[in-house]
């Protein structure tokens, strides 16, 4: 598709091309094993990818088997996409696993906001847990660390997540920023419309500095 899209860009109206009769599940073996091997690919591409591949594996693999696959030891889906890609099983799985983010979490991994191994705790909770995520790490203008995620995730594990639990964790000051400053809310909504969110205030404080900075010390 991609050789066909660049032909048709540089004007060839012939290019050569192999046909090959193949089936659903292996013609998207195919285009996935394809994918993988692009020199860039993003953290959901690849989450994706694995997701098909193990779908359609699991589903090859659940056939009637003839006399010889009784005797021969079948390998399990993950292991099959671990020895292709170079990944280990649990990589795949931590990858696999990364699909059940809700498209929002899964920009921010993408844009790398969010580490991986976050990612990966974040992706067990709920889709409302993870909305409410998003709430709060806007309110604490924060990310959270792998400590936090984990956490989360096994308050959620016990039925005792809450947004405010989540809010409270996502304030917490991180290890490294000790001598960090910090504002409340509170303390900053004195100076902006009560419109404004806390990434509005942080953008426009930020925009003042540098205009002061400017005008103070690079004149």
């Amino acid at each position: 598709h991609r050789r066909k899209h660049a032909a048709e860009k540089l004007g060839y109206r012939k290019v050569p091309v192999i046909i090959r009769v193949l089936s659903e599940d292996d013609s998207i073996l195919s285009m996935v094993d394809s994918n993988l091997h692009r020199e860039r690919i993003s953290y959901s591409e690849k989450a994706f990818a694995y997701k098909l591949k193990n779908d359609v594996l699991k589903r090859k693999s659940g056939r009637k088997k003839s006399q010889v696959d009784h005797k021969t030891p079948r390998k399990r889906a993950i292991e099959i996409i671990s020895e292709d890609c170079g990944d280990s099983p649990k990589q795949v799985q931590r990858y696999i696993s990364l699909t059940k983010l809700i498209p929002e979490m899964l920009q921010k991994l993408d844009d790398e906001i969010i580490s991986f191994c976050p990612a990966v705790e974040i992706a067990a909770l709920s889709e409302k847990e993870q909305r409410e995520l998003l709430v709060a790490m806007e309110y604490a203008q924060a990310i959270p660390s792998l400590s936090q995620a984990q956490r989360i995730r096994q308050l959620s594990k016990e039925k005792q997540l809450s947004l405010e639990k989540m809010e409270e964790i996502m304030c917490e000051v991180k290890k490294g920023e000790i001598t960090r400053v910090a504002f409340t809310n509170e303390q900053l909504h004195k100076y902006f419309p009560n419109s404004y969110t806390p990434a509005m205030m942080k953008r426009e404080i930020l925009a003042l500095l540098k205009l002061w900075k400017k005008e103070s010390w690079d004149s």
